[in-house]
Order: structure tokens, then C-alpha cells, then sequence
């Protein structure tokens, strides 16, 4: 629990309060990333959610795009609730980087081995002048804890 508010601390503290354009080198795979993650580590800054046990679901449709199907449970409220986004496309498929045109949001897979952990920024307008900033740390396996090599490359990829 300490690694997680640590690094959720350094997320925090580390994304700029102007939305910009984070530079990804990541060498995207889509195909691997695809399947179900849970969530480990929320930024603070994330006003919407407030439940538990959050999971975020990839999946490839016919067409080619990407639904997500995230879900969480409220704990105040005793149920389940879950928003499924599709049509979810690569931002420039001419790149391999984890970039995602998530309806005019900026969804950036910063960090990632596929079968471990993802590091995820999101940049979301409000209005023409402003914008709300969040970072979320997912794992393939919530019962498994983020070892040495994984924080290390989160802690990287956030410096950036």
C-alpha cells in the first residue's frame, strides 16, 4: 500500500497542470494490449471516480476499433456501474504509440509490458481555457504487487 500511494504521490506531482502533448516512444503493440486490466493506482486529481475495484476492458470489434468497457463498484451505493466506450481508434495508426483517439480526449498509454502493468494519461477539456488531467496505473493481475523493474519504468515514463 505504501508503493501505491507513493507512486499515485510522484503521478500527481509529476503531470504539468497544462495539457500537453506527452511525447510517446512506446513501440505500441494493440493486439497484446487488448483483454481485461484492473486498477491499482488512481490519480488523486480523477473527480469521477469514486468507486472500487475498477476494471477497464479492451477489445477489438469488427470494424477494427476498440471498445473499452470500464467498470466499477460503488461501495456507499452496493452495485456495480460501467460505461462502454466504443469506436475507440490509434490517434495516428502511421505511428506505433500508444495514442488513442478516445472521442476528442487525450488517452495516452504512456508505459506499459503488456502482461503486468499500464501507465495511462488522460487530458480531458473543459471548455476552451481549461482541462482536467488524471494518471491511473492498471495491472493484469490485482493480486500480484508491481515489482522493482515495473516502478521503476512508471517512474521513468512519468519524467517524462
Amino acid at each position: 500500500k505504501f508503493t501505491a500511494l507513493a507512486l499515485a504521490t510522484a503521478a500527481s506531482a509529476t503531470i504539468v497542470k497544462e495539457s500537453a502533448k506527452l511525447l510517446s516512444s512506446l513501440d505500441f503493440d494493440l493486439e497484446a494490449y487488448l483483454g481485461t486490466w484492473y486498477e491499482v493506482i488512481r490519480d488523486k486529481g480523477t473527480w469521477y471516480e469514486h468507486g472500487i475495484c475498477v476494471t477497464a476492458d479492451y477489445s477489438l470489434a469488427d470494424d477494427g476499433t476498440v471498445t473499452i468497457q470500464n467498470d466499477i463498484y460503488h461501495d456507499d451505493r452496493q452495485k456495480w456501474a460501467g460505461i462502454s466506450i466504443p469506436g475507440v481508434v490509434l490517434a495516428d495508426p502511421s505511428k506505433d504509440e500508444g495514442d488513442l483517439d478516445v472521442g476528442g480526449i487525450d488517452y495516452q498509454i504512456l508505459a506499459t509490458d503488456y502482461d503486468g502493468y499500464t501507465l495511462i494519461y488522460c487530458c480531458s477539456p473543459i471548455g476552451q481555457l481549461a482541462s482536467s488531467e488524471s494518471v491511473w496505473v492498471l495491472v493484469r493481475d490485482p493480486t500480484v504487487e508491481l515489482n522493482d523493474e515495473q516502478r521503476s519504468e512508471i517512474m521513468d515514463a512519468l519524467d517524462t
